[in-house]
């Protein structure tokens, strides 16, 4: 790892501390917990299958949470309608019910890129806010975030955690 590098990965990790302590995200309800540990899948696991296909087998596999990936088809009915934080109300309304049946909760969503145009940033973190998600993972280097989003992303109450590339 040269220096550069760890500098990034350090002033990221600082930064995610610094948001942590901010941002009152929803925590995770015990009884989505094994032992006291929230345990699923991240839904790229199961990537050639379809977002409900992904809940179905995370609770067979008897995860209790689950973190969505953007791009995964939403059903086997509707291959043609794409999971991610363009999808419309009555999608995440469906997404909602089959979480519901299966008693997964869904807790991440990501990796994302978070855009520097404000209103393409806001429907990520008002997507996480209708599903009441922990937390987005993003590649996004913190310092690239404008300070109007991280008002927003207090607002909202979701965290924001890096993933290393």
């Amino acid at each position: 790892m040269t220096i550069k590098t760890f500098t990034v990965c350090l002033a990221t990790a600082l930064a995610a501390l610094c948001f942590t302590r901010a941002v009152s995200a929803e925590k995770i309800p015990d009884d989505y917990k094994i032992g006291s540990f929230a345990l699923g899948c991240q839904a790229y696991t199961f990537n050639r299958f379809s977002v409900f296909e992904a809940i179905e087998k995370t609770a067979q596999a008897g995860g209790r949470v689950i973190e969505f990936f953007p791009g995964q088809k939403l059903s086997p009915d509707q291959p043609e309608v794409k999971w991610d934080h363009n999808a419309t109300d009555a999608v995440i309304e469906k997404v909602k019910a089959k979480l519901a049946q299966h008693h997964i909760k869904a807790v991440n969503y990501g990796v994302v890129d978070i855009p520097k145009d404000e209103a393409q940033a806001r429907k990520i973190f008002e997507f996480a806010k209708k599903l009441g998600l922990y937390g987005v993972t993003t590649e996004s280097v913190f310092t690239t975030i404008p300070s109007g989003r991280r008002i927003r992303v207090t607002r909202c109450g979701t965290r924001i955690t890096s993933s290393p590339s």
